[in-house]
């Protein structure tokens, strides 16, 4: 018999335990320079090749701008995700955007 494929689903801040890292919600209360001289020490289950900032839409212009930094210190995309977007990923690393997700990478937003 075939194994059946494995779906899991995270919303919200959930979702960020999916990713290598949960340090870039840190960057609510913490220097660009803080997160990044600590983050070894917030891993997560790295699940999926990427980190999640949810909740995009609602986010003061100074964490998107720290994001944006953020995001050219690490060697992985992050996922933007407005409420009610998601991103679906397969086994393959194959990322398909649903709803009002932004991909950000090397500081540059796709």
């Amino acid at each position: 018999m075939a194994a059946s494929p494995l779906v899991v689903i995270g919303a919200s801040g959930g979702a960020m335990q999916f990713t290598p890292n949960v340090s870039l919600f840190r960057l609510v209360s913490c220097s660009l320079q803080e997160v990044l001289a600590q983050r070894s020490g917030h891993r997560a289950l790295d699940l999926v090749p990427f980190e999640i900032l949810p909740h995009f839409d609602r986010q003061p212009a100074e964490l998107l701008e720290k994001a944006r930094r953020y995001s050219g210190q690490v060697d992985h995309a992050i996922w933007c995700l407005a409420d009610g977007a998601a991103v679906a990923t397969t086994s393959g690393g194959t990322s398909v955007r649903i709803g009002s997700a932004s991909c950000l990478y090397g500081g540059d937003f796709s």
